[in-house]
């Protein structure tokens, strides 16, 4: 049994990551969070027995990693100090707000030989894993939501790389090509983004629009012939020559398993197991988080009343 810390306890752990954790088979839950409450709360619901209200005691502790689910803000600091310590990171992305924070995180866990991991579910979502290797000229990401504008770099570092780092996923390379970008702005922040590349003979699109009314997904992807869509990450439809074949999971299966946060986590518990770092991972991770610093520096200079 791996003894895995949930470091930030707030909405997001609560809802896609505890569920999966507290209830592995391979993993004996730790807590670590300042607000005492909430410690008391989440160790009588998940039955968790080993709870700290500090990183120094967390620390101290030694357990075998830590997955930080705090605020972004906070990340670069945490993951530094715990890699620092030898202690295996998983980052609910990403790794900071700063390409040059990221750089020397990356930098730093490969020279120590410790493994960083970042929630990019996307990447283990089963309906988009399926068809990975099914060769397309175009795909594209819409992912809406209702009405929350954001300063640019956080509408692109703290949602946006979800679609950038899916879409890079699918490239064979990311030698990309003809980044062009466009923005819509309310009130001096980002209400919507599409951007656009090519790689090789491939056209890639993504796009978010955060004032559309509703939240939404829908991954769309072309061959020679054929189109797979994908909506929400839960069920599809791929079209072949004037056919359709629904793509779906079954009524037992749970939303997270939909959502690649439980493939994720078992890739997670590999790595930390074999205690090896993954030279590829890591670019990949690099090359993510590169791409978004040059799309926030290309739709801040689009801003109607420029500023950071």
């Amino acid at each position: 049994m791996l003894r895995i810390a949930s470091i930030g306890l707030g909405d997001i752990a609560q809802k896609a990551y505890l569920p999966v954790v507290c209830n592995h088979v391979e993993i004996t839950p730790v807590l670590c969070t300042r607000n005492t409450e909430l410690l008391k709360a989440l160790a009588k619901q998940y039955r968790v027995e080993e709870c700290h209200t500090n990183l120094a005691s967390l620390i101290l502790a030694k357990p075998d990693a830590a997955m930080i689910h705090s605020s972004t803000e906070s990340h670069f600091e945490l993951a530094k100090t715990l890699i620092q310590n030898n202690i295996p990171v998983f980052i609910d992305k990403p790794i900071s707000y700063h390409l040059q924070e990221t750089k020397e995180l990356i930098t730093l866990a490969n020279s120590k030989g410790i493994p960083l991991f970042v929630g990019f579910n996307r990447r283990y979502a089963p309906l988009l894993t399926a068809i990975k290797d099914k060769g397309f000229t175009n795909l594209r990401l819409q992912k809406n939501r209702s009405d929350i504008i954001a300063q640019a770099r956080v509408f692109i570092m703290d949602d946006f790389i979800h679609v950038v780092d899916t879409l890079l996923s699918f490239s064979q390379s990311s030698e990309i090509n003809n980044l062009q970008v466009q923005t819509n702005w309310r009130n001096n922040e980002l209400a919507a983004l599409h951007v656009q590349w090519s790689v090789d003979n491939t056209h890639f699109h993504g796009s978010m629009n955060r004032v559309c009314g509703v939240t939404e997904e829908r991954f769309e992807a072309f061959g020679q012939l054929q189109k797979w869509q994908i909506d929400n990450l839960s069920h599809g439809s791929h079209y072949q020559s004037g056919a359709s074949n629904q793509l779906g999971f079954n009524d037992w299966d749970s939303t997270l398993l939909k959502r690649g946060f439980v493939n994720m986590l078992d890739d997670f518990i590999v790595r930390v197991r074999e205690q090896k770092v993954d030279p590829n991972y890591s670019q990949s991770i690099l090359d993510t988080h590169t791409l978004c610093e040059k799309i926030i520096e290309t739709a801040i200079s689009q801003q109607p009343n420029k500023g950071h």
